[in-house]
Order: structure tokens, then sequence, then C-alpha cells
């Protein structure tokens, strides 16, 4: 599923039009995106957790030269799936 189908169905199942779709559905990204970057994590019942991490730096490999070379450190985000989500997965 891509953003203009997640707009399709936003539209259809809210009764609005797919313009008022895509405010709503950037304004979620927008806020989930300034909450994870203050380090909050951010829980959505039923589908699972965003929560921002630090990975350290580490020494890596050239894969074409095999030379070492150092990979700085970043920050990123890990999901965790909730509950309802894994069991909806595990269901055939």
């Amino acid at each position: 599923m891509n953003r203009a189908d997640m707009l399709e169905v936003l539209s259809a199942s809210g009764g609005i039009s797919k313009a008022q779709a895509g405010i709503a559905l950037q304004s979620l990204f927008d806020a989930s995106l300034e909450a994870l970057k203050r380090g909050e994590r951010i829980t959505i019942s039923g589908l699972g957790t965003l929560a921002p991490s630090q990975r350290r730096a580490r020494m890596g490999r050239n894969p074409r030269t095999g030379e070492l070379l150092r990979i700085d450190g970043r920050r990123s985000v890990r999901f965790r799936a909730g509950l309802e989500l894994r069991k909806a997965m595990d269901a055939k």
C-alpha cells in the first residue's frame, strides 16, 4: 500500500475528499516526525510503537576493495509490532 492507496481508503471510509485526506495524512506524518525528533515514542494501539534509537559508530569494510572504513553513528527509528498486529499476521 502506498500513499495514494492510503488517501483512497481515508477518503472513502471518512466520507471526505482526497485533498482533505491528504492534509490529514500529511499532518499525521509531520506530527510523528516532530515527536520522533524530540525523542518521544509513538504508540498506535493495535499497530505498534515507533521509537527513536541511536546507532553507534562502527568499523565496516568496503566490499569491493576490502578496505576498512569508519561508519558514523546516527539516529534511527525502530518499529515494534503490537500484539494485535502480530496476531493478525499469524492468523491464516
